[in-house]
């Protein structure tokens, strides 16, 4: 029991958590008026909770996917309408864009124990929005590192579902085998170990929409912001080599070259294969005069076809981080 109550704990610190980095993001003090140039898009969702589900727990599901719903219309309205149109993306891959730029604000809520409903608002310039991602397409390994970031935040979302149903069945089969009196200790823990799931399952979605954060803050050039991001995203995964990747970047611009390459060979460690993290570990290494290291980091992020590294090697001038 004492267990139960720990996993219990743990979940809905992660929930809370969670919830306070949508609220950072959702603008709940008020939601701003649109101006001229600026288009409202506004949508609505009702999440029908389980057994297995909480206040939190529902609130974090149902922002997640209204969020995902508005995004999308965003997504394909910029695409028929704007600058984008001519550029080489498909919807998708502005939808995962748009994401990075925008901010959603919560117009309404509602929670009645079993129901949550939650109407969200984007009030956006869908030109303005589409020369930052134009900027973000620029830098060529954006768009490669958001569409990692929607599978896996995809994959979660699909996870946290199947876990749910499992985790409510399984509640549900012990509340009658307890009534019965045939409960057994492997019922008990089949529940402990879905719970257990289920927690890791959600903090996984919770670090992923932190990432998502702490990136859009970091292509604002707001990097004190966006450290915390990054912090908080590491505690809720710690194997999130993508997290420890954008802290360094964030410790690089910030001139903390240390902290850079511990969080960079923690990433590389989890990541071996991902070019633009050699790269960055080559910019640590050459501004701690760590000269022999750098050069070896070049050339396998080159190697790895990482397109700055081989500008770099061809001597042609290009962003260093």
């Amino acid at each position: 029991m004492k267990k139960l109550i720990r996993l219990l704990s743990r979940f809905t610190t992660a929930l809370a958590v969670f919830v306070c980095a949508l609220v950072v993001t959702s603008g709940v003090t008020g939601v701003p008026e649109a101006t001229a140039g600026e288009t409202v898009f506004a949508r609505d969702y009702t999440y029908n909770a389980s057994d297995a589900d909480s206040k939190l727990s529902s609130r974090a599901i149902a922002m997640e996917q209204v969020k995902r719903i508005l995004l999308e219309e965003l997504g394909t309205y910029i695409k028929s309408e704007t600058v984008i149109k001519n550029a080489e993306l498909t919807k998708d891959e502005v939808t995962m864009l748009t994401a990075g730029v925008v901010r959603t604000d919560i117009v309404e809520e509602k929670w009645d124990g079993q129901t949550y409903y939650i109407k969200v608002e984007i009030v956006a310039d869908p030109d303005s929005i589409a020369e930052s991602i134009k900027e973000l397409v620029a830098k060529k390994e954006s768009l490669g590192e958001l569409r990692e970031s929607k599978a896996q935040a995809d994959a979660a979302l699909e996870e946290v579902a199947r876990l749910r149903a499992e985790l409510e069945a399984a509640k549900a089969a012990l509340v009658v085998a307890k009534t019965e009196g045939k409960d057994s200790p492997e019922d008990v823990s089949k529940v402990m170990e879905l719970q257990k799931q289920y927690i890791g399952e959600t903090e996984k979605m919770t670090a992923y929409s932190l990432w998502e954060q702490g990136y859009a803050l970091f292509n604002k050039h707001k990097y004190e912001e966006a450290l915390g991001y990054f912090d908080r995203a590491i505690e809720m995964n710690p194997n999130m080599a993508r997290a420890y990747g954008m802290r360094g970047a964030v410790y690089l611009k910030t001139g903390l070259y240390k902290k850079a390459l511990a969080d960079l060979n923690i990433a590389i460690e989890f990541k071996p294969s991902a070019g633009n993290l050699y790269f960055r570990r080559w910019y640590a290494h050459s501004k701690l005069k760590m000269k022999n290291k750098a050069r070896a980091d070049l050339k396998k992020s080159a190697e790895l076809g990482f397109w700055k590294a081989k500008l770099k090697l061809s001597k042609k001038r290009g962003s260093i981080i």
